[in-house]
């Protein structure tokens, strides 16, 4: 049946979804108008003569065309025509007809956009219900628009989860992305692979199993490899290769994950347009993972890069839907900010940004729809870090008085084995603990010792945050054990402290600092052997904190806090044994870790020359890549930028080094990695006895190297301390700045007399 136009209903649907596809390839938006007009015109028709399925057909389109036109306008009338079409469309067609998983992903589709709007959960629930009902029937089917409504329902599915906490949701969300990820066509695996990875992320964050962590790194190789040049896409499916690799580092400690996730994170930032609701939270993850290298690597140039990122987050804007990720986002850059100005000595600036991140965290609180439990978690997790920022600006008891109060209550929304949890109880439990006043004793110590023993149960060991419980509750244990002096807590703090410097996700000045820690509390408890091998375990990881890629003003910076514990070690080592040899090469082997890391770089292509020439010449360049200094002097956010830039070059080329160093070591022509030698140190005394002076807080000794062996002689208290030692050097350092400085004037002032002369 024709109308007085000459064609059928039927035939006005084809020819606009053909209008449609044209404007899909071409773009043009009169195609886009054609198409809608041509559209309504034929569901007209069909009402009117009482075709249901073609007018089901019609509104589908339509419903489909409007909701695509709205994303592009963002008209809301468009909107909401789409979902008086769709639901009519869902009315009119039968149970089980073709075209209605298509409906209910469309319905799906049009929820989500109210949601995103309005932030208004009861949307989202609605999207879910309808994608659920749209992939009904369908899971054995590798149809593309199947798996495509099937990745659609694990997206949704993932977004609830993060806004109200149902694990449930998650473990679902994991399904559908898996079946998407597997199923996808090539064109669309890459985006399959990036919702699954941001599931997986969640339940990493939530339960931290290792075979969830090998997954999504493995998905996220595979989107990497699987997206080419140009994808549409790239940019979420970066944001959650980003996370998989940030996390693959927390708990797997693998550092050049880290490095990946950087220069990816960096990319993504930059692409992202200043209008865009993602850039805030962008910014904030590539000034944290800023933060982070500088944490393990020490450059003070991504300190200062982690700065200008910060400021820069601060003014973006965005839509409703994203303003909770965009307070976040703005609580974390100035709290990273504070964090930051106050390394820099900026103790006012630093309580401002403080406080501009806690003003930032209660606005996510205001935020929180219906009372959800995880975002007021967030939000007062974030204001806690906030005030504690506060208060290491400015001193103020009451600035850490609440951040106590904001952890314990962020504790009390989340659920009893959350690991998020005992982050938050072990925050407030060592706030408490350094409230305490240093005579505190057992009694007072007790319930701070109970709140960080639980922190630990709930973050588990084997992590960087478990790392931090274990230090913390270490500490707590060792003040109790000088005030009663029981033997258990002395074995706890050992086996505590023990697992913290033997985890490799830790940052390395943490386990220096917990290895030395442990050094120091042998030597009081006159435990000296134990003492010596914590010592000696700290002065092993020193070199970890040399990262090879560091200029010197960096890796100086780095090892600043270090400066006594290679005198510590070696004092230890003599009151153990009395092994002057022993302790000489610990104290070689601590204060040379700089002049060391010269010698790998410098020497280590004569060991491999006649094994590998091409090899050993790589080497060589690398080698004088690295020892080239860093030449962006001043300040700003650009010099911060192209410093920054110039480490992730310096970190690549430090990590091919290392690569082609395991190669020689595996080859058997690893030598020059080697600690001196026993003939080596003695060899120093072939002309004569040589003297090293070894200055302690637990002795002072003479190590006397001759051809036949090192000796040790013991000064008396009464002859020597090392804090009269310093003094004295002190005083001799001063008078040197004095005689330069007299020098100086001298010179200047018999210039001047030779000009007047003249």
């Amino acid at each position: 049946m024709t109308d007085k136009g000459g064609k059928t209903p039927e035939q006005l649907v084809v020819e606009a979804f053909q209008l449609w596809n044209r404007y899909r390839a071409e773009g043009d938006t009169a195609l886009e108008t054609q198409a809608v007009t041509l559209t309504a015109r034929a569901l007209a028709r069909a009402d009117r003569r009482g075709q249901d399925s073609v007018s089901a057909a019609a509104r589908l389109n339509l419903g489909v065309m409007l909701t695509a036109r709205y994303e592009r306008t963002g008209d809301l009338d468009d909107l909401n025509t789409a979902a008086r079409h769709l639901k009519a469309a869902a009315e009119v067609l039968p149970p089980g007809h073709e075209d209605m998983p298509q409906v209910h992903a469309a319905i799906a589709s049009v929820a989500y956009h109210h949601f995103q709007r309005s932030g208004d959960l009861r949307h989202l629930s609605r999207a879910v219900n309808a994608a659920r009902l749209s992939v009904a029937g369908q899971a054995g089917s590798d149809d593309p628009r199947a798996v495509g409504r099937s990745s659609n329902l694990g997206n949704l599915l993932r977004v609830r989860y993060e806004l109200a906490g149902d694990e449930k949701d998650l473990d679902e969300a994991i399904v559908h992305g898996r079946r998407a990820a597997l199923h996808s066509p090539d064109t669309q695996r890459p985006l399959a692979l990036g919702a699954l990875i941001g599931s997986l992320v969640q339940r990493i964050v939530r339960r931290q199993e290792p075979a969830d962590i090998s997954e999504a790194v493995n998905a996220a190789r595979q989107a990497l490899d699987a997206m080419p040049p140009g994808y549409a896409a790239r940019a979420p499916v970066l944001g959650a290769v980003v996370a998989a690799l940030r996390l693959d580092h927390q708990f797997a400690g693998h550092r050049r994950s880290l490095t990946e996730a950087l220069g990816l994170q960096r990319e993504l930032a930059d692409s992202l347009p200043a209008g865009s609701p993602d850039r805030a939270v962008h910014l904030g993850s590539l000034s944290e993972l800023l933060r982070l290298r500088f944490e393990q690597l020490g450059s003070r140039a991504d300190l200062d890069a982690a700065v200008a990122v910060a400021r820069s987050a601060e003014a973006v804007e965005g839509a409703e839907a994203f303003a909770a990720h965009r307070a976040a986002a703005r609580a974390l850059a100035e709290r990273a900010l504070s964090g930051a100005l106050l390394a820099d000595g900026d103790t006012a600036g630093a309580a401002a940004a403080a406080r501009e991140s806690v003003a930032a965290a209660r606005r996510i609180g205001q935020l929180a729809v219906g009372g959800n439990t995880d975002l007021v978690a967030r939000a007062l997790g974030l204001e806690g870090n906030a005030w504690l920022a506060v208060h290491e600006a400015t001193g103020q008891a009451g600035a850490r008085e609440r951040a106590v109060d904001c952890y314990e209550r962020a504790a009390g929304q989340i659920a009893d084995d959350d690991p998020a949890r005992g982050v938050l109880v072990g925050n407030a439990g060592l706030l408490r603990l350094n409230a305490l006043p240093d005579d505190a004793g057992a009694q007072e110590l007790r319930p701070v010792i109970g709140q960080l023993r639980e922190a630990l149960t709930l973050t588990g060991l084997r992590n960087p945050l478990g790392a931090q419980s274990a230090a913390n509750l270490g500490i707590a244990l060792s003040r109790r054990y000088f005030d009663t002096r029981q033997p258990e807590d002395l074995d706890e703090v050992g086996a505590l402290w023990a697992a913290v410097t033997g985890l490799d996700s830790a940052p390395p000045q943490q386990r220096v600092r917990i290895a030395t820690l442990a050094g120091e509390m042998l030597m009081m408890c006159g435990q000296y052997a134990d003492a010596a091998r914590r010592y000696a375990d700290a002065v092993e990881l020193l070199p970890m904190a040399a990262w090879l890629g560091a200029d010197r003003a960096s890796l100086e910076a780095g090892l600043t806090e270090s400066h006594t514990l290679a005198c510590d070690a070696a004092a230890s080592q003599l009151e153990a044994d009395g092994d002057a040899e022993a302790a000489l090469r610990l104290l070689e082997a601590g204060r040379g870790v700089m002049w060391s890391r010269m010698l790998q770089l410098r020497d280590a292509s004569s060991e491999v020359q006649q094994w590998n020439p091409a090899l050993a010449e790589r080497l060589a360049e690398i080698a004088v890549s690295l020892e080239a200094p860093q030449n962006f002097s001043g300040q700003g956010p650009l010099l911060a930028s192209l410093a920054s830039r110039g480490n992730d070059r310096r970190e690549a080329l430090a990590q091919e080094y290392r690569d082609l160093v395991d190669q020689a070591v595996s080859a058997g022509h690893g030598g020059f990695l080697a600690p001196p030698g026993r003939q080596e140190l003695l060899g120093a005394a072939e002309e004569g006895p040589v003297v090293v002076v070894n200055l302690s807080r637990w002795r002072c000794d003479a190590l006397i190297i001759t051809a036949t062996g090192v000796h040790q002689y013991g000064y008396q208290p009464t002859e020597v301390t090392a804090e009269e030692a310093e003094q004295r050097a002190e005083v001799y350092l001063t008078a040197l700045d004095r005689l330069d400085e007299a020098r100086t004037q001298l010179h200047h002032a018999e210039r001047a007399r030779r000009l007047g002369d003249a």
